[in-house]
């Protein structure tokens, strides 16, 4: 990829913040705040942590200890009055954080445009707009998982003392996303590909390891302390889902195959066959080729990072529709529209790949004002059709 020319004003720092913007008035219009039981009780949560009253029994409820979501809003509480802009202000920093890092890791693997163009689509999900100004896990885990994927790009690109905090950091993320929801253990295996590769074992892969082992490790340690169970979180959520299982609310395997898919895809959904996702518009309709294309023209270059987009996608995708909930039998979780959050950055990406190269701005940058105008008038566009 080219380099940025020396000495000369970065147009793309105005473009990504005029992104921002949008999608902060689209939050500010479309604010939804504490809308539903979820949220109403990860906010009293958040707000009694450090009050000393958690019962540290069976009798919790297992989503206190999610505390990739607890602990920093806890900390906002801390520092302003428990109101709902303050209940909802650590998730919408998060989602904005989210934005970024799509283009960061674009403009990485593919260039700025690419990352500009990733970014615009992800800021203009309905989802995304939704979600971003509630108070639950699922707006924060793509904001983790996203960090510990642009980290793990900086690894393989540093050198050093600081290419080994870059891998601890990742792995630190991935522990941050688990214990903000416990499913988002599977991301682990995003790393799989790279464990064949000796000489990213030589630059400090296992580190990954350790950022994840370490604290996960010191967390539990103090739930042993508090309760004498070293895997009372694990055991909490257990004695929570099996009577879930059991009552039907969760359902059987029987019924529960393919869900996500149709939330991607409404049309597929024999209930309701209607082509517009009230969640996502139809950005899935567009963002499964883009997906595809993705993967295709990193096969064809050879290049395995063009490969880490869809690979991203694919596993989160794979995991949300056949994952398990149960540590004692195969167990397909609840499946929720909201789920999908995990993997909409992945796609974003490669949505911006495919209108970047369709608009022939390829890796350079842009270098005069009708460039700058040309971007303008391809993402007003994206909006209207996302």
């Amino acid at each position: 990829m080219p380099l940025k020319p020396k000495n000369r004003l970065d147009p793309y720092t105005g473009i990504l913040l005029a992104i921002i913007a949008v999608n902060a008035f689209l939050k500010w219009r479309f604010f939804c705040g504490l809308v539903q039981a979820d949220d109403f009780s990860y906010g009293v949560y958040s707000y009694t942590m450090f009050k000393g009253i958690w019962p540290w029994n069976m009798d919790m409820d297992f989503r206190m200890l999610r505390m990739g979501l607890m602990f920093p809003v806890s900390m906002v509480f801390m520092i302003l009055p428990p109101t709902e802009f303050s209940a909802v202000l650590f998730p919408m920093l998060a989602s904005f954080g989210t934005l970024v890092m799509v283009y960061l890791i674009g403009k990485k693997l593919y260039g700025p445009n690419a990352g500009i163009f990733g970014a615009l689509v992800i800021a203009t999900f309905p989802a995304d707009v939704i979600f971003g100004t509630m108070i639950l896990p699922d707006i924060l885990v793509p904001f983790y998982l996203s960090a510990a994927v642009w980290m793990f790009l900086n690894a393989g690109s540093g050198e050093g003392l600081k290419q080994k905090v870059w891998y601890a950091l990742t792995g630190f993320f991935v522990f941050l996303a688990f214990v903000t929801r416990e499913n988002s253990y599977y991301f682990m295996l995003f790393f799989l590909p790279f464990a064949f590769n000796p000489k990213r074992w030589k630059q400090g892969l296992y580190l990954i390891g350790l950022g994840f082992a370490l604290p996960i490790t010191a967390l539990y340690g103090m739930y042993y302390l508090k309760t004498g169970d070293f895997l009372f979180n694990v055991h909490l959520a257990t004695h929570a889902r099996d009577p879930q299982i059991a009552s039907g609310y969760i359902p059987p395997n029987s019924v529960n195959w393919l869900t996500q898919l149709k939330y991607m895809l409404p049309v597929m959904n024999p209930v309701r066959r209607n082509f517009l996702s009230p969640m996502y518009g139809m950005t899935f309709y567009a963002g499964i080729p883009c997906m595809i294309y993705t993967a295709a023209v990193a096969y064809r270059k050879n290049d395995y990072k063009r490969l880490i987009i869809p690979w991203w996608f694919l596993i989160g995708y794979l995991f949300l529709e056949f994952g398990t909930i149960s540590f004692s039998h195969y167990q397909l979780m609840k499946k929720l529209p909201r789920f999908l959050l995990m993997v909409t950055p992945a796609m974003a990406i490669g949505c911006g790949v495919v209108m970047n190269e369709a608009l022939g701005f390829g890796a350079r940058w842009i270098k005069k004002v009708k460039d700058i105008k040309f971007l303008k008038i391809s993402g007003s566009i994206t909006m209207v059709l996302l």
